[in-house]
């Protein structure tokens, strides 16, 4: 039996589960990256936004924590109930150890 883990699609940041053997997948393994949840944000997509390609819609879609904005990540961090001093560096690194820790 496979073993099952996150990958999230390059191309446009949808988080999803498949077999372990798919990141080695000759046709659409090369847009497979094993999901590490420390070293992005993840939010689930509004069902209602129409902006938004039929086929994202629900889906988990993560962002690299080094593109958020300043901004976002203090938000971020206020969330899950960090520290919110610091620069951009350390509040990534602090977002991440503690995604390390859950």
């Amino acid at each position: 039996m496979s073993e099952f883990i996150q990958f999230i699609h390059k191309s446009n940041g949808v988080v999803a589960t498949y077999p372990a053997h798919y990141a080695d997948h000759p046709v659409f393994g090369f847009d497979l990256e094993v999901f590490d949840p420390s070293e992005y944000e993840v939010d689930k997509v509004d069902l209602e936004d129409h902006n938004i390609p039929v086929d994202q819609r629900g889906q988990l879609v993560a962002v690299p924590l080094d593109e958020l904005l300043k901004e976002e990540l203090i938000d971020l961090a206020e969330r899950e109930g960090l520290d919110t001093s610091g620069t951009k560096a350390e509040l990534i690194e602090r977002i991440a150890d503690n995604a390390k820790e859950i």
